[in-house]
This record gives C-alpha cells, structure tokens and sequence, in this order.
C-alpha cells in the first residue's frame, strides 16, 4: 500500500487503476522474490504425512463420522448443515422450518453429544 500511496504520481487514467495497481503490486513480488534468491533464504520445507499419520487421520474421519451418525437425525441434520456444509445459522434454520433460537439449541446439543461421543471413544471422561 506504500508503494501504491508513492507512486499515485504515475497513473496516466483513471480507468486503469486496477491494472495498474496489479503491475505495481507484480513488479513488488517479483523484486522480493530476486531479494530472497539473493539472500539465499532457505525455503520453508514441505512436510509430507507418513503412511502413520494418513491412517490416524482416517482413523479420526470414521470415529467422527460414527459419533455424527449416532446422533438424532434433527441434530444430525443441523450439525451437518452447520458444521460440515458451512451454511449461516439462518439459512439452515429457514430450511429445516425452525426459529435461529431452536436450530443453535440442537447444534449445541448435537455438539455435545458428538463430543460426549468421542470422549467415551477415548475412553475419558467428558469435561
């Protein structure tokens, strides 16, 4: 923003301030990157999972998805609209026919119970 603020003095039109900002902003990665190369900045390094850790991730995708499973199917509903979907609470409160009130009650509950779930999963006691 800086160099957009410095260099306001070359735009020709109007028109083409988008344009414009986009070469400034360009040229500004391009010498950041040439200034890194120069420095010889390590870049940063790219973790790879090992086969462990992509089992212990499927592993959680299916102790989540049977705790989500087990539940009421009017919190289930709400949870994956909510939760999973990502739509606003108001939305999904208009399609299942509740008011915003009832619809974050049972997403509450539908936490709770997914989270109560995975604890006994665990075998912890829920907090």
């Amino acid at each position: 923003m800086i160099v957009l603020f410095r260099k306001i003095g070359t735009l020709r039109a109007a028109g083409a301030l988008a344009s414009w900002m986009f070469q400034i902003v360009r040229h500004e990665c391009l010498r950041r990157a040439r200034a890194m190369v120069h420095r010889h900045e390590p870049s940063p390094e790219v973790v790879i999972p090992s086969a462990e850790d992509d089992v212990l991730g499927k592993l959680e995708i299916e102790r989540v998805t049977a705790a989500i499973a087990s539940l009421p199917a009017d919190q289930r509903r709400v949870l994956i609209m909510r939760d999973v979907q990502g739509l606003p609470g108001g939305a999904v409160a208009r399609s299942l026919g509740l008011s915003t009130t009832a619809m974050k009650s049972r997403l509450h509950r539908a936490r709770a119970a997914v989270r109560a779930g995975l604890n006994r999963q665990n075998g912890s006691t829920p907090e």
